[in-house]
């Protein structure tokens, strides 16, 4: 709930009981939720004000969050994007092996980076092919693992 101040509280209607318990009507709670809103939009400002091209997947490897810089960097948009698999941003000879890789990551993830020896081909929309460092950061979170990719073109 949004107040004309400016103000973000979560509205909570629960049963009231009796010592018997027996329903007597209901109790209705508003908790000041407006410290977290605008920690949630101050972190949405950075994620699409940086100039690292950034994507949130979740644990699948389904795509949740994708900034700006990810959209002109692959040429999708984040409709497009979101709910597909990261594999939709390598080419097709790769993704099977990149599955492989996700699912090993998965089970031990860490903050890390990719193509320390090469750099990891991506897939731009056109078709086209381009270089790039990866850095992976996992996140875990009550829905479980999130993992955050940072790719650099280089």
């Amino acid at each position: 709930m949004h107040t004309v101040n400016g103000r973000y509280y979560l509205l909570r209607i629960l049963p009231y009981r009796t010592t018997r318990n027996m329903s007597d009507g209901i109790v209705i709670t508003f908790v000041n939720i407006s410290r977290q809103r605008r920690a949630e939009d101050l972190f949405s400002k950075c994620l699409e004000q940086s100039l690292i091209a950034t994507i949130i997947s979740d644990g699948n490897g389904e795509m949740q969050i994708i900034n700006r810089q990810a959209e002109r960097l692959f040429g999708w948009s984040w409709a497009e994007l979101a709910g597909q698999p990261v594999e939709k941003l390598i080419p097709e000879e790769l993704r099977e092996w990149h599955r492989k890789k996700r699912a090993e990551y998965k089970k031990a993830p860490t903050l890390r980076t990719l193509g320390d020896r090469e750099p990891a081909t991506c897939l731009h929309k056109n078709g086209n092919q381009f270089k790039a460092e990866i850095g992976l950061a996992p996140l875990q979170t009550e829905e479980g693992l999130l993992v955050m990719i940072n790719i650099r073109e280089t």
